[in-house]
């Protein structure tokens, strides 16, 4: 898998981004659209893993007091169950660990999501919290 990676809102890499969130969070999650599209896209680095020239998987993050916030976190469904997901989570982690101003990496998880951030080391923090519709769980990993 070939990854790539922007930071703000312009180029071929965002509309991919953006294409395929859309796809998952609006289309097939029921999202708001006007709540999936946001005003961190444009301060946030969009990734897209690329599967034969095609985009199958996204996230983005944003640098925070020291913290890398991972959001919107996404796998088209015909590339689900590829590890493609998994693979770009640890290009982002490792990227983040190389950065010394990188402590650690958290994340809202949808409920259903829970196991896949455990085994990239998360752990749970806090109570479940709804957002957009859909139970979250607040996951942290430290970096250092």
């Amino acid at each position: 898998m070939e990854i790539k990676q922007v930071t703000g809102k312009s180029g071929a890499v965002f509309e991919d981004a953006l294409a395929i969130r859309l796809a998952v969070f609006v289309r097939e999650q029921g999202v708001p659209e006007a709540l999936e599209k946001d005003n961190d896209d444009a301060i946030a680095t969009h990734y897209v893993g690329y599967v034969a020239g095609q985009p199958v998987v996204t996230l983005r993050t944003v640098l925070t007091d020291q913290r890398l916030h991972i959001q919107r976190v996404a796998t088209i469904q015909s590339a689900r169950h590829h590890g493609y997901a998994a693979t770009l989570m640890t290009h982002v982690l490792d990227q983040a660990q190389a950065d010394d101003h990188v402590q650690s990496a958290y994340l809202g998880a949808q409920l259903t999501a829970l196991g896949f951030y455990d085994r990239l080391g998360f752990t749970p923090h806090g109570d479940v919290f709804e957002e957009a519709g859909i139970m979250h769980r607040q996951m942290v990993k430290s970096l250092k």
